[in-house]
């Protein structure tokens, strides 16, 4: 209905045109177009079907040359193949960033270019038309075809040619848009009627006889007189009209849904056209019309005498053309099959059409004849002789474009437009754990795709995709065809429109349509062509494989929920990776990419939200589907009964991942900067990260009495370490927003930095049995109080480290020099890749007593990441990796898994690291700062700690491990003033470090204690 309304708007306005600016040639249009009376005569209507096959053929011919011109436009004037799409495509509107026609690109290719086109293709009709009559007529030495019928079969060319490109660009749209695309689209192709009158009068021109008539017949002014004249004029004059007449329909102002601004453009238009016709040009171009409707000249000699195609330049043309397919037959032997096969399916189709036509018309002529009793000639040996000559002159006729075609195709197929792998706007950063679940998924303002690699699919998946999309989409790179796919190209595409079926795009033509539109996909046979001739580059450039990684992120799944990408809806679905579907959740997404509003089960529509509601009714629409294809073999009978055993697990709810704004913060800041549209692996699970939060839990219950004090209240923060991968495991930064992990530039160390005095002793010679550290103050020099009193005694590197003595770490002082000892400790940080204190001046002689006293003490910053690096060299040999929750990424830059590859080194020797890891089991033994944990454990086995309580207990952490997990936990007071955080804001539960943080590390360990 669509069409049909748009053919009939087209051509009234014809007929108006014809009517009122060039009344006598549309006389001797509707004299020609009459049915003469043939009399009791035998008459051969096999030649009058031959004539009008032929004229059809051409006027096909002619419009792929046309549709091959503006492949060939768009090719130089794009950069990838989406631009390309979209320029083939032709069809601007304002209302869309991507097809806005005031763009430079758009603005040359549909205001210059494609008048230009248009005119071009007529010029190829009139002529195709032309040379096919000079051969029949120099054939036969006759006037087989006169002037009069080359106008008039030209004309009916251009006439389909117009039908054609209605048709091609009509849209199923709302009613006020669709009012003013067909008026537009018909005002637009009134431009190939006023190309076809100008080239039919500079045709003409070349008769002495129609130049000296014409002002005898027309009263013409001098401006008249000299464009009428004026090939080159009248040509620009009338290209200025068909830009015009393009106008409306280029800017796409049918789409601005506004009914005042459509008829105001229309009319402006419409009267500029008629304008410039009736002044300049109608007085000439009716002059055809009556040079062959009234028989006022003898222009017959024009079309004998005249030889269209220039013989001089026929065999050159034709040797470079020859030179051109063996080249393509030695280096692009299946692009040379592709068109071969092409060619050949084209001419069967032709030859079978003609043939048939030609002797059912020939038979109804004989019956007519008997019929009357007329003497009926040999028709027979006539006939093929016939045929052969219409043959010829028909493939004449049409080589400029079929060569045209030709050249454009292996242009395009030898070197296609590049698909880029860009992701679009709609492409995320996320992070996944290892089962696939999302743990972090970047905001943004559309509903987002999360990238995922083809190979992490289920082939059930891909299988259920192309059994039902493109049965032969990864044989579609064949060398012979396959039904649905052969180089991108599909048959459907063509055929399906036009019988009303369905769109038929494959899955190459469906991923373009959906790169280059934003989830609206207008429904037109021009978009048909421009997704052939770009899936068929995209087929030459990408393995199927790369194509349909593209696809399951590009297109949406889910139904109409608006998600695009497998992931995504898988998610918001049934709540599960792509990897944790069942085959009948998979087959489900598949039968849901049509972005439709209701999922049809049978006779239902339903609501994709009200899935859930109706899953039985759904599985057996499911299992009815997925019989059909166990019939035609495309899954096996152990898929279809494991299909049967299975049901559907809807959430039908947007996925919202686990982890806190303060986990997402701390994964940006591991990301970096460069982190478009990636898809991370994490060692970080969704299981992991509930365990953690439940850890917190318990400990706010345990402490709910401790958690305000005052107008402060108790912030936390905790990581869990794989000590001997490195691997972040867990990550609790807080319930606020900010990341307590990678605070700033970190909170003093405390007494957890005195580790890393003891084992720089030993790395600068000392022996571990012949440390003494004294425990008590030193005549003379300033000595810090312990949280007990001095023992006056040379403790242990054991004994000091158990009991975190002040005195005795100050003490260092007394057998090396201490700020030489500093800086070697600053040089592991650094090999650690922590960062400097910026506060911390080792090297200034005015605050050399400050050092001496406060560094060993913790007095230096450092985050709680930066700890917990520091205590994985120490409990993994001295070796550094560098701690990570990142274990690789998808880029869809690359179309490419990347592994996270860590840094590894040695810090400290395995003797000196492991004798400082057996001293801090000490804490855990009586008199111990963690001796008192034991009773919060839940393990027997040999652990080790280390608690730190800053000045003032102020802040407290705790480092817990069994050589294999490594907990780190932070508490601290603090309360938030004009959107900043405070900490430090009072003194932590009990003062001491190992009652708070250290509890809470007892907690969190015990949650991943089975992870060992």
């Amino acid at each position: 209905m669509i069409i049909l309304l748009a053919l009939i708007t087209s051509l009234a306005l014809v007929t108006l045109t014809m009517r009122f600016l060039v009344k006598d040639f549309s006389k001797f249009i509707i004299r020609k177009t009459v049915v003469p009376s043939f009399g009791k005569t035998f008459v051969d209507f096999g030649e009058y079907f031959a004539t009008w096959f032929v004229t059809i053929a051409i006027a096909l011919f002619s419009y792929w040359f046309y549709k091959f011109g503006q492949v060939l436009t768009s090719y130089f004037m794009t950069n990838d193949l989406i631009e390309f799409f979209r320029l083939v495509r032709s069809v601007f509107t304002v209302a869309s960033k991507e097809q806005n026609p005031f763009t430079f690109q758009h603005f040359v290719a549909g205001f210059v270019l494609l008048p230009a086109l248009q005119f071009a293709a007529v010029f190829v009709i009139y002529n195709s038309i032309k040379a096919f009559m000079l051969f029949v007529n120099a054939k036969y030495k006759a006037n087989i075809y006169s002037e009069g019928d080359l106008l008039y079969f030209s004309f009916a060319a251009v006439i389909l040619f117009m039908c054609l490109d209605i048709l091609a660009y009509s849209q199923d749209i709302p009613p006020v848009s669709a009012f003013a695309h067909f008026i537009y689209l018909g005002i637009s192709k009134l431009a190939l009627i006023t190309f076809y009158l100008t080239i039919a009068h500079n045709h003409l021109l070349s008769s002495s006889d129609y130049k000296k008539a014409l002002p005898e017949y027309v009263h013409l002014k001098s401006f008249e007189r000299s464009i009428l004249f004026s090939a080159w004029k009248n040509i620009l004059l009338t290209y200025l009209i068909g830009i015009s007449l393009n106008i409306p329909f280029i800017t796409g102002t049918q789409f601005l849904q506004n009914n005042f601004s459509v008829l105001v453009l229309c009319a402006i238009s419409c009267l500029f056209f008629f304008f410039i016709l009736r002044i300049f040009l109608s007085k000439g171009y009716n002059f055809i019309g009556a040079v062959v409707f009234y028989h006022r000249i003898n222009i017959e000699s024009i079309l004998v005498a005249q030889d269209i195609w220039l013989k001089k330049y026929r065999k050159p043309a034709l040797i470079v053309f020859g030179i051109l397919l063996i080249g393509i037959l030695l280096y692009l032997p299946k692009i040379f099959l592709f068109i071969l096969l092409i060619l050949l399916f084209l001419l069967i189709t032709f030859t079978v059409l003609f043939l048939s036509g030609y002797f059912f018309f020939l038979g109804i002529s004989i019956l007519r004849g008997k019929k009357l009793k007329v003497e009926i000639p040999h028709v027979l040996p006539p006939a093929f002789k016939y045929i052969r000559n219409m043959g010829i002159g028909f493939a004449k006729s049409i080589l400029l474009s079929v060569a045209f075609m030709i050249l454009v195709t292996v242009l395009i197929s030898v070197v296609p437009k590049k698909y880029h792998y860009n992701p679009d706007k709609n492409y995320i950063l996320s992070a996944v754990d290892e089962d696939g679940y999302p743990i972090y998924i970047k905001k943004g303002d559309n509903n987002n795709t999360l990238p995922v690699e083809y190979n992490t699919l289920p082939p059930f998946l891909v299988k259920c995709l192309t059994a039902q999309e493109d049965k032969s989409f990864f044989q579609q790179n064949s060398w012979l065809p396959n039904p649905s796919t052969w180089h991108g190209i599909s048959p459907a595409m063509i055929y399906r429109p036009l019988i009303g079926s369905g769109g038929g795009s494959n899955l190459n033509a469906t991923l373009i349509k959906n790169v280059a539109f934003d989830g609206s996909f207008p429904v037109d046979i021009q978009r048909k062509f421009a997704e052939a001739i770009t899936a068929l580059q995209l087929s030459l450039q990408l393995e199927p494989k790369q194509i349909a990684g593209q696809y399951f992120n590009k297109v949406a799944f889910g139904g109409g929920e608006g998600q695009s990408g497998i992931a995504m809806g898988a998610l918001n679905t049934f709540g599960l990776p792509v990897e944790q579907l069942n085959n009948l959740e998979m087959l489900y997404l598949v039968q849901t990419i049509k972005r439709g509003k209701f999922f049809k089960a049978g006779d239902s529509l339903i609501a994709y939200q009200q899935a859930g509601a109706k899953a039985l009714l759904i599985k057996k629409t499911l299992i009815e589907q997925a019989t059909d294809w166990f019939k035609q073999d495309l899954i096996t009978k152990k898929e279809l009964n494991v299909l049967k055993n299975q049901e559907l697990r809807f959430t039908s709810a947007e996925y919202k991942p686990i982890c806190k704004t303060s986990t997402n913060d701390y994964f940006n800041k591991q990301f970096g900067k460069d982190t478009t549209a990636k898809t991370f692996q994490s060692s970080i699970s969704v299981a992991n990260q509930q365990e953690i939060y439940k850890a917190v839990n318990e400990f706010n219950e345990r402490f709910k009495g401790y958690l305000e004090n005052g107008d402060s209240r108790l912030f936390s923060a905790a990581l869990v370490v794989d000590v001997h991968s490195g691997k972040i495991l867990a990550h609790y930064g807080s319930d606020n927003i900010v990341d307590l992990t990678t605070f700033g530039t970190g909170r003093n160390m405390g007494s957890v930095g005195k580790p890393f005095v003891a084992v720089e002793l030993l790395e600068s010679g000392f022996s571990a049995n012949d440390i003494r550290l004294y425990d008590g103050p030193v005549n003379g020099l300033k000595t810090p109080k312990d949280f007990g009193a001095y023992s006056y005694k040379y403790l242990t590197i054991d004994e000091a480290l158990a009991q975190s003595r002040n005195a005795s770490f100050v003490n260092v002082r007394l057998i090396t020099e201490p700020i030489a000892l500093y800086n070697r400790i600053e040089n592991r940080f650094a090999q650690m890749n922590i960062p400097p204190d910026p506060y911390l001046n080792l090297n200034d002689e005015k605050l050399r007593t400050v050092n001496i006293l406060n560094y060993p003490l913790g007095s230096r910053n450092m985050t709680l990441l930066n700890i917990a690096q520091a205590y994985q060299v120490l409990f993994n040999q001295g070796r550094c990796i560098r701690l990570t929750p990142l274990n690789s990424y998808y880029d869809p830059y690359k179309d490419s898994t990347i592994m996270i590859t860590q840094e590894n080194k040695q810090i400290y020797s395995p003797q000196n690291a492991d004798r400082i890891k057996a001293a801090l089991h000490h804490t855990m033994l009586p008199g111990g700062t963690a001796f008192h944990l034991n009773e919060i454990l839940k393990t027997r086995r040999t652990m080790y700690a280390k608690t730190g309580t800053t000045s003032e207990a102020k802040d407290g952490i705790c480092c817990l491990t069994d050589g294999n997990i490594l907990v780190v936990c932070y508490i601290s007071y603090g309360h938030i003033t004009n959107e900043r955080l405070k900490l430090g804001t009072a003194e932590i539960p009990f003062g001491a470090a190992g009652r708070s943080a250290g509890v809470l590390s007892a907690i969190v360990f015990n949650h991943f204690s089975k992870l060992n």
